[in-house]
């Protein structure tokens, strides 16, 4: 007989003996389902209606005292209003006599039933006397007969006892119900549980006895398939195929099958890492980013033995080029089972800097469950340097284009102001006139000064000056360095709080983005500040009312000289996203409507900032 027939027979009988227990079981269970189906729709809501009921008769007395000593309208609408409360719960606790079962049945016997309602007439009736008294009370606190109010206390006082016998009387009622119901349970439940003991016995000898009888003929097969594999273990693949005569020797035909699609696979593995061994680097980190492997490559750019980077994580290559909402962003894609790619900038042993094409992919087990991510970094240093060295090339370039762009627009003020100064010359006696022509050089040398401030903010690369302030602080600076039109609504945030920055160069990438809002509603509309504090960085957003910013300049607007207005040197937006890279911060936008949103780390130096 096969090993197979032996089983199905085997399971045959114990699927028999299972189904007979378990049937007895499901009797058990229905029994003690009643029960605690009366237990769950009577006797603990009852207990927590009965809690109600006590709590809102308290805060009813409570209001009444409370306006003894100090009467208002504002106790009495309580009072009143804990009285509906009390009643409401009376009703509900004498609705609860008539809950019905899953089927449609009463859960309560009359018995139960006329017990409930006694009590609810008990509660009623001690509730109508204890408004009786609280309303003369109140009634006699309102006109100053202090003497009649005390001897109303006292009467009050034996209404409360009499309410507190009652309700005692009646949680003694559920709570004995509640200790039948237990007991009632415990009983099944020590029946269920005799009966799944024999069932075990049974199965458990019914299942030993099958057991041996099919061991021995397993034990036998089992050896030869231990051999078998031990074979292909050592590598040894070339194994000839048995005639099939049951269902080991089928598994034993399968097993020489696969070791000889395992050596083909292996081979075609070593073939592959040993190509990507000479085209990449490549490590392999556990869910934590702890590194458990590196090629010889990797150890090769980052400088760094085998030793030396196993167990540690990537941190300890890490350049400080990239902001903290980088690798946030890298984590939270790659916990989320999907592969990130990008450029990387990391540091060697040495201190010198190198750029990585990477693609990170998680390796997911049991359907859900990150077991490690393999990480695939292809050396791009070299091309990172040419571009570096273009930018600087067109930097230069920009420098000259910029100069003769700077000396036509400061050109047209210097003619404003020199016409503006021969007028005053003339009309110095018309107040008006003369307020006038001041106006206009204030806005020539603002624009000129702001046009300076452009180009200075731009090229010149001088450390940042980090300092303790606060927001609030930063945003005053800014609005006090222009000069805001009168039909310009400003909604600016009321939080505030310190964090470290470059106080002076923030405070001019804030007044560039509000001109650049001013501008761009054309002198009338609204324009929100807004700032908000979180862990380890801080955000400021600048929005306008203006008509938005056209989708295909939006990836533009931060690049030198690129403007779309008449006038300006185009370098107001390059200038601020100079100084929020210089505080290890990014900066973006979204229109309609137009939003620039900043975001800084809260200390640029800090490690958290990397």
């Amino acid at each position: 007989m096969k090993i197979r027939t032996k089983l199905a027979l085997g399971l045959i009988l114990i699927i028999g003996i299972f189904v007979a227990g378990q049937s007895y079981n499901s009797y058990l269970s229905s029994e003690i389902n009643s029960v605690a189906e009366y237990h769950n729709s009577m006797s603990i809501p009852a207990l927590t209606l009965l809690g109600d009921i006590e709590k809102s008769f308290i805060t009813a007395n409570h209001y009444v005292h409370y306006y003894i000593i100090s009467p208002n309208e504002k106790t009495k609408n309580a009072y009143l209003e804990s009285q509906t409360t009390f009643l409401n719960h009376v009703r509900e606790y004498e609705n609860l006599s008539f809950a019905k079962n899953s089927l449609g049945d009463d859960l309560a016997d009359d018995r139960m039933k006329n017990m409930m309602n006694n009590y609810v007439d008990h509660y009623e009736n001690i509730f109508a006397e204890f408004v009786l008294t609280s309303d003369s009370i109140i009634s006699n606190v309102d006109s100053g007969d202090s003497e009649t109010v005390i001897l109303l206390i006292q009467d009050l006082d034996v209404i409360y006892d009499d309410f507190q016998n009652i309700l005692e009387q009646n949680y003694s009622m559920e709570n004995t119900g509640i200790e039948l119901e237990q007991n009632s349970i415990n009983n099944i439940s020590a029946q269920i549980t005799n009966s799944n003991l024999i069932l075990n016995i049974l199965l458990g000898l019914v299942s030993i006895i099958i057991v041996i009888i099919i061991s021995f003929d397993i034990s036998k097969q089992v050896e030869s398939l231990k051999q078998l594999t031990s074979q292909i273990s050592d590598k040894q693949y070339d194994i000839v195929s048995t005639h099939s005569k049951n269902e080991f020797d089928a598994l034993r035909n399968k097993i020489i099958e696969m070791g000889n699609t395992v050596k083909s696979s292996v081979q075609e593995l070593e073939n592959f890492r040993k190509a990507l061994d000479n085209s990449a680097s490549v490590t392999i980190t556990d869910p934590n980013g702890v590194i458990t492997y590196v090629n010889e490559q990797y150890c090769q750019i980052s400088q760094y033995s085998r030793d030396e980077l196993v167990g540690k994580t990537h941190k300890i290559i890490q350049s400080g080029y990239h902001t903290f909402s980088f690798y946030e962003d890298m984590w939270d894609t790659l916990k989320s089972g999907k592969t990130w790619s990008g450029e990387i900038k990391n540091k060697s042993k040495d201190g010198t800097f190198h750029w990585g094409k990477t693609v990170i992919t998680p390796v997911i087990y049991d359907g859900n469950t990150i077991h490690h991510y393999i990480e695939i970094r292809t050396d791009i240093t070299p091309r990172i340097k040419l571009q570096e060295k273009i930018l600087k090339q067109e930097k230069l370039v920009t420098i000259g284009e910029l100069s003769a762009r700077l000396a036509h627009d400061i050109r047209n003020p210097l003619s404003i102001i020199q016409v503006s100064l021969e007028n005053l010359k003339l009309m110095s006696k018309d107040t008006k006139i003369d307020q006038k022509h001041f106006d206009r050089v204030e806005r020539a040398i603002s624009r000129i000064s702001h046009q300076i401030e452009d180009v200075l903010g731009f090229i010149r690369n001088e450390p940042m000056q980090i300092e303790k302030t606060q927001i609030s602080v930063i945003i005053a600076d800014a609005l006090d360095s222009i000069n805001l039109p009168n039909n310009i609504y400003f909604d600016i945030s009321k939080n505030d709080f310190e964090f470290y920055c470059d106080k002076k160069r923030l405070a001019v990438a804030l007044t560039n983005l509000i001109i650049n809002g001013i501008q761009a509603i054309d002198g009338k509309g609204e324009i929100k500040i807004n700032c908000e504090e979180h862990a380890n960085e801080i955000m400021i957003s600048i929005q306008d009312s203006g008509k938005g910013i056209p989708s295909d300049m939006k990836e533009h607007i931060f690049e030198p000289l690129f403007t779309t207005k008449q006038q300006g040197t185009g370098l107001g937006l390059a200038s601020v996203a100079s100084i929020v890279r210089g505080h290890n911060g990014i900066i973006s936008v979204t229109s309609p409507p137009t939003i620039f949103t900043i975001t800084l780390p809260k200390n640029p130096d800090s490690e958290d900032s990397v």
